[in-house]
Order: C-alpha cells, then sequence, then structure tokens
C-alpha cells in the first residue's frame, strides 16, 4: 500500500466524526468484483441546489435536503429546478472487506466537479464556478482511484456545476449531470481501455472508408463529369468522414469548452451531410433540382444555429420536416417506380430510420437498444446507405457496359466505310508530308479535277410550268462522290437525278464524270429501269473495283412523277393539303454490282407538295459525340420547312446540318434536290 494511501487513511479517522443516522447505499465485495463490472453509485442522494459552505462536513444533517438523481435528463425533477450550482451527497454502508482496498472511480460528467470522501477533498475535475464565465467544464477520460478508511458509514460529497445543461447534454449517456461508478481498480481500467481502443479504431476506421470513397468518386466525377452524382457522393461520403474524424476529436478532449466547440463543427458538418444527403436524392430521381431545395437547405442551417435556443420538441419538429422530405423523394420514388428507387429507397429508409431512433434517446426502451450499438445509430444507417449505392452503381455500371456493347456493334456495322475513309486519309496525309512535290501536284490535279466536277453540275436550275426546283451540294473532299443534274426532253418529259458515289474524291470523281456521261447520253430513256440497267453494266465493265453509284432518278411529266431508286435513302413528299409527310422506300442495289430487277413507282404531285431527294450525306452525319443526324431529323426539319421556297427549304437543312456537327468534319458529300409544286 502507498504512502499517500496511508496518509489519506490515517487523516480520515483522526478527521471522522460519527454521520448522523440517514438512509445509506450498501457496498459490499460482490458488486465490486472483477466479475461484476462497475456498479453504479445511483442510490439514496441527497441534493441542494446553490453552494453550501458544510457539504462535505460529514456532521451536516442532509435529511431536509432533497432526494434524485445526479444525471438531470429530461426526465428528472431536479432538471426544471437546476439554477447552475449545487451539492450532492451519498452515505454508503461499506463492508469492512472493502476498507483500506484500493478501488477504481470512473467519473462520467459534462461539468465541473469536487469530490470528496468523508470531508475530505479526494479529485477536483475542472473549475466548479458559480457563473458561467467562472466555469471549466472539464470530461473526465481516466479512471481514478479511491481507498475507504476502516468505518461502515461513509459519506461521497459532490460539488458541481454545469451552466451549459442544454449544450452539454449533447455528451454521453449521463445528459447534463454526473454518474458515479465503483468497481475492481485494474478491472475499470482494462475494460475502459479495450472500450476506447474499440471507440476509437471503429470510428477512425469509418471515417478512412469515407474518405476512401469520397475520393474515389471524386475521381470518377473527374474522369466523367457528365454523371454529377458522381461528385455530390462524394461530397456526402467525404462530410461523413468529416463528421467521423471529429466526433473522435470530441472525446480525446478532457476540456468541456473545447469539446462543445468540436460538436458545433460537427454539427455543422451534419448540415452538410443533410444538404449533399437531399442533393442525392433530387439528382437521382429528378431530371432537375427543385426550385425549394436552397429553402430546405436554409431551414437545415438555421435550425443548427438556434438550436440551443429552441425548446427540444421544436428541434425534433424541424428534423422531423427535413428528413420527411427526403422521406417523401424516396416514397414518391418508389411509388412511380423510377430506376434506382427499391435499392436507394430502402437504404435511405434504414438511414433515416436510423436518426429517428437517435433522436429518440431519451426515451427509456431506445436507450439499451442505442447502447448495444456502441456508436451512434445513424453511422449503421449510413453503412447500410454505402452498400447500397456500391450495389446500384455496380448494376448502373453492368448496364452502361451492356448498352456500350451494343452501341459498337451498331458503329462497327456503320464505320467499316468510314474507317476504310480515314484510312486512305492518313495514307495520303503521310505521302503528302514525305513527297512535298508530289503533294503539289495531287493538290492541283484535284483542284482541276473539283472544278471540273463542279463543271458537270447545272449552271441553272430547269424552268417547269408547274414546278419550282432547288438544288444544293456541299462535298467533303476536293472531290466529292455526289452529283445532280437535270435533263429535259423535247417531249416537255423533264429527268431529275441525284447520285452518290462510294466514298469521295479521285476515283469518286471518276465514277461521277462517267455517270454524268452516261445520264446525258440516255436520259431520255422512258423506261427507268431499263436505264438502271445499262448504266449497271457500263460501270461494271470499267474495271473499277469496290466502285459503286447509288442513284435516285424522277421523271416528271405534267404533274405526274415517275420515281425509281438503286441504294440511295428514301425520298419523302410533303403533302400540303394534309400536312403529312410520305416515304418513297424503294430497296435496291447500287449501280455496278451485279444485275438486281429495279422498281419505280408513280405519283401525282398537287399544289404546293414538295419532294426532297438526298444523299445519306446528312443522316449518316456526326457530331462531336460520334451520334448521327438520322432520318426521323431528316423528317423533322423537312416537315417543318416544306411549305417555304425551295432555297429556303435548303438553307433550314443546310443549317441543321452545321448546327449538328458544328467543329466536327464532315464525313461525306451532302446532297438536297427539291422540287416543289406550284
Amino acid at each position: 500500500m502507498s504512502v499517500r494511501t496511508w496518509v489519506l487513511r490515517l487523516a480520515l479517522i483522526l478527521c471522522w466524526t460519527p454521520l448522523p443516522a440517514s438512509e445509506s447505499l450498501s457496498l459490499t465485495p460482490d458488486k465490486v468484483a472483477p466479475d461484476a463490472g462497475r456498479f453504479s453509485l445511483h442510490g439514496a442522494w441527497r441534493y441542494f441546489i446553490g453552494d453550501h459552505p458544510q457539504g462535505a462536513d460529514p456532521a451536516l444533517d442532509d435529511s431536509d435536503w432533497a432526494q434524485g438523481s445526479t444525471g438531470l435528463g429530461p426526465n428528472d425533477s431536479l432538471r426544471a429546478k437546476w439554477t447552475g450550482q449545487g451539492w450532492f451527497r451519498l452515505r454508503l454502508d461499506v463492508d469492512e472487506a472493502l476498507w483500506g482496498k484500493t478501488l477504481g472511480l470512473d467519473m462520467d460528467q459534462n461539468g465541473a466537479s469536487e469530490i470528496y470522501l468523508n470531508g475530505a477533498l479526494l479529485y477536483r475535475f475542472g473549475e466548479v464556478g458559480l457563473d458561467r464565465q467562472s466555469e471549466r467544464g472539464m470530461l473526465v477520460p481516466m479512471t481514478q482511484a479511491i481507498v475507504f478508511p476502516p468505518q461502515r458509514q461513509q459519506l461521497i460529497a459532490v460539488r458541481y456545476s454545469n451552466f451549459t445543461l442544454r449544450e452539454s447534454a449533447k455528451f454521453g449517456e449521463v445528459f447534463g449531470g454526473f454518474a458515479l461508478r465503483l468497481g475492481d481498480y485494474n478491472d475499470m481500467w482494462a475494460r475502459r481501455l479495450d472500450r476506447e481502443r474499440h471507440f476509437f479504431g471503429l470510428f477512425t476506421n469509418f471515417a478512412v472508408m469515407f474518405g476512401i470513397v469520397a475520393l474515389l468518386h471524386f475521381f470518377l466525377y473527374c474522369f466523367s463529369p457528365q454523371f454529377p452524382i458522381n461528385a455530390i457522393f462524394a461530397g456526402l461520403t467525404a462530410s461523413m468522414g468529416g463528421y467521423t474524424y471529429w466526433a473522435v476529436r470530441v472525446f480525446q478532449t478532457d476540456n468541456l469548452a473545447d469539446a462543445l466547440a468540436v460538436q458545433a463543427l460537427d454539427s455543422w458538418i451534419g448540415v452538410l451531410i443533410y444538404i449533399f444527403l437531399l442533393l442525392f436524392v433530387y439528382t437521382l430521381f429528378y431530371d432537375k433540382r427543385p426550385r425549394h431545395f436552397w429553402a430546405i437547405a436554409a431551414i437545415a442551417a438555421l435550425a443548427t444555429l438556434f438550436d440551443s435556443l429552441v425548446p427540444d420538441w421544436l428541434s425534433a419538429a424541424v428534423n422531423i420536416l427535413l428528413y420527411g422530405e427526403i422521406l417523401r423523394v424516396c416514397i414518391v420514388a418508389f411509388v412511380q417506380k423510377k430506376k434506382g428507387s427499391r435499392v436507394v429507397g430502402a437504404s435511405l429508409l434504414i438511414l433515416l430510420m436510423s436518426v429517428a431512433l437517435q433522436m429518440m434517446r431519451d426515451v427509456s426502451w431506445v436507450q439499451p437498444i442505442l447502447r448495444a450499438m456502441s456508436i451512434s445509430a445513424p453511422f449503421y444507417g449510413v453503412l447500410a446507405l454505402a452498400i447500397a449505392m456500391s450495389i446500384y452503381l455496380s448494376r448502373e455500371f453492368a448496364i452502361a457496359n451492356r448498352s456500350l456493347a451494343l452501341q459498337l456493334v451498331e458503329v462497327r456495322k456503320l464505320g467499316d466505310e468510314l474507317l476504310e475513309k480515314e484510312r486512305r486519309e492518313k495514307e495520303q496525309e503521310i505521302e503528302r508530308r514525305l513527297l512535298e512535290v508530289e503533294n503539289q501536284r495531287k493538290t492541283r490535279e484535284l483542284e482541276e479535277a473539283r472544278q471540273f466536277q463542279l463543271s458537270l453540275l447545272p449552271k441553272t436550275l430547269p424552268q417547269a410550268p408547274h414546278f419550282r426546283f432547288g438544288a444544293f451540294m456541299k462535298t467533303a473532299a476536293e472531290v466529292g462522290g455526289d452529283f445532280y443534274d437535270f435533263q429535259e426532253a423535247a417531249d416537255g418529259r423533264l429527268t431529275v437525278a441525284i447520285g452518290d458515289a462510294t466514298g469521295h474524291g479521285a476515283k469518286a470523281g471518276a465514277m461521277v464524270a462517267a455517270v454524268k456521261g452516261m445520264f446525258t447520253l440516255l436520259a431520255d430513256e422512258r423506261d427507268i429501269p431499263i436505264f438502271f440497267r445499262d448504266v449497271n453494266r457500263s460501270i461494271r465493265q470499267m474495271n473499277m473495283p469496290r466502285m459503286f453509284m447509288a442513284m435516285t432518278l424522277v421523271k416528271i411529266k405534267g404533274t405526274s412523277v415517275l420515281l425509281s431508286a438503286a441504294g440511295m435513302p428514301p425520298a419523302y413528299i410533303y403533302r400540303a393539303e394534309s400536312g403529312e409527310l410520305e416515304e418513297v422506300a424503294i430497296k435496291a442495289l447500287p449501280l455496278g454490282g451485279v444485275p438486281f430487277p429495279y422498281s419505280q413507282e408513280r405519283f401525282e404531285m398537287g399544289s404546293g407538295d414538295t419532294l426532297l431527294l438526298l444523299s445519306d450525306g446528312l443522316p449518316e452525319l456526326f457530331n462531336e459525340r460520334r451520334e448521327m443526324f438520322d432520318y426521323g431529323r431528316v423528317k423533322t426539319v423537312f416537315q417543318g420547312s416544306a411549305s417555304k421556297e425551295p432555297e429556303d427549304i435548303i438553307a433550314d437543312l443546310d443549317q441543321a446540318a452545321t448546327d449538328w456537327r458544328q467543329d466536327h468534319p464532315q464525313d461525306d458529300d451532302i446532297t438536297f434536290v427539291v422540287i416543289k409544286a406550284a
């Protein structure tokens, strides 16, 4: 036994006077044995509100003092009377087997205290004040030692102050007051050390986990900014990690004022968690953020700012209102069967239930549940949310991969010709860099060929009594593969042609020149399939491998129109009377391949009706995101401007193409012919 213990025992024996008869709490060896844990001194405490000069005196008759709990919890009658400072006294009937034995003493408090044993000051934790300015609260982190002198009747007196009852009530299970516990000294040290290691280790793991998840989703957002939900989830998990980190810091300080400051910071981080969580569900289930988002965020901030000034029931009501909005969004999404609503909604429901459980921590039947959880209940809800989000994002990633695979198959089908063209262009670029002279020569020849091709186009549009015409061509290279032409027969029949050779460049220009010549010679043929048969045979005899000519031919006589096509996109007829758009699609092989039985269709065009002929350059035009313009947009633009004059219709189509591709290069020639009935 230490010298200090013997001196303390001798002083207590010399100073001891018999205690007045009063009720006392029995303390026996079985209650403080190592396997019994800690024995709570929750017995018949006498209390006096205010300072008392003899509060620690064992001889003081305290029978007229009131009796109650030291916890100052929401259900304690003393809480309503508490003015900030007072005395508490508890008499113990100590078994002689415990005399002189070193026991452990745990003091959990949310204020400042002085502990007296039989009138002698045993410990001082913080500075007990008579007002808020003179008080210095302290959180007691360690187990202390206590030795009872050889006497049956003992008195423990506590001088206690807490002028920040509402703020300090946020810490621990003792609310705004204090709790004393006795037990085996070594066992209490081991238990407290194990608890702190478990507690700090668990919180540290949570903080690290949240930090890693936040960093991961932040980088996902950096790599794919088109998915802002990753940035929001990164903010949410980063806030949770910060909240967890500062929650640990609260219990790493023995200064209550510092702990209150850290708790205030944690409360504001909690506001960030709520805002990011609300923003997360809005982004997940809404196309755009609702207008009332900022109003709800402001309410959350104000509720935290004035939390210490409003009654508990109002603070709880505001929290129910705030988290009720998140629950409402999840329920609506679940009812509407929105994507992800089941998995994410269920996890958010668990989170909200855990938050509600923590808000009900003052309810008696909830307290054992919270103690069994070891840490704050919302952390379990957050864990459920993290797991659910992992499931949700994994599912979305798998769906995106499947969709991408399907799109790649489609792109491969449509991109063979484009890849071949790009390969040729790269080869030409390398050759131009290596042979500058050859490059100049080829450039000059291509320019001459382009001028020759353009010279093949009609210089003027035909004049017909019943129709007005418009024509347009924009090549993708110096020499294009598209062309259009008009031929008027002696009997007044007008033949209109639009063609698209394979690719573009010199070979395509040569193909255009050849077909142009055949069109000039054979256009008077009344039967279009016969014309196609002759041109098909002639191209095959030219021995130009893998070169074909797609072509649409129209013959007009009066208001009657005869149309046939060989491998060209559909023609579109706008009916002025009904405002409807008709599609004339003739499926056939391009010219230059195997013999094919070509067909033709005849129809009448009334006043105001408009016929659009086009190559595939516009429908298959790509933008910067590698998306095609497609035929649906062609029909939409054409139908919207079909009532205009031919040149205005062409201008609208050309503008639509320019707006679509923006800075993306034009991959193919674009050609239109517009025929409008007068």
